[in-house]
C-alpha cells in the first residue's frame, strides 16, 4: 500500500490541492491525510471519501492502474450484495475466496461492513475486476 501515499502526494502536486483543502473537501482530519502521506493505510469508508473529493478511480488511486479515470461520487451500495453480484460474474464461490472472506467477515459485511483496503485489493485480485466495480462506485 506505500503505493498509495506515492500516488496520493502525486495527485495533490499536480492538482495543487494542500493537505487541508483535501481534508476539508473529504470532510476528514488533516493529521489523517498526513499520516497517509507517510505511508499509513486509510481505512476504508476514508479511503471511499478521498477518493471522491479527487473525483479519481480507485485503482489509479492505488496504483493498481496507470490510467486515471474521473468517478462522480454516488452511495455505495451493500457491500455484501455488490461482492455476490461480482462473484457471479466472475464465475467464483465463496470457496474461492475463503481466506479473504471467511464466514465472520461475510457476517460483517452482510450487516452493512466493509473489507480494510487491503483484503479489498487482494479481493478485486482475485475477482479480476476494478476496486469500484468491486465497491459499487462503478457497475457492469
Amino acid at each position: 500500500m506505500g503505493n498509495f501515499a506515492s500516488r496520493l502526494k502525486d495527485l495533490m502536486t499536480y492538482d495543487d490541492i494542500s493537505v487541508a483543502s483535501l481534508a476539508e473537501r473529504s470532510g476528514l482530519p488533516s493529521s489523517a491525510i498526513e499520516a497517509w502521506l507517510n505511508g499509513t493505510v486509510p481505512a476504508f469508508e476514508a479511503f471511499i471519501r478521498v477518493a471522491n473529493a479527487l473525483h479519481i478511480d480507485l485503482d489509479y488511486l492505488t496504483a493498481r492502474s496507470s490510467m486515471e479515470e474521473e468517478v462522480e461520487p454516488a452511495p455505495l451500495p451493500n457491500f455484501y450484495r455488490q461482492i455476490r453480484s461480482v462473484m457471479q460474474i466472475a464465475h467464483k464461490k465463496w470457496k474461492d475466496l475463503k481466506e479473504l472472506a471467511p464466514h465472520s467477515e461475510r457476517r460483517r459485511w452482510a450487516k452493512g461492513g466493509y473489507p480494510d483496503l487491503v483484503t479489498l485489493i487482494k479481493l478485486a485480485d482475485v475477482l479480476d475486476c476494478s476496486l469500484d466495480l468491486l465497491v459499487g462506485r462503478r457497475f457492469f
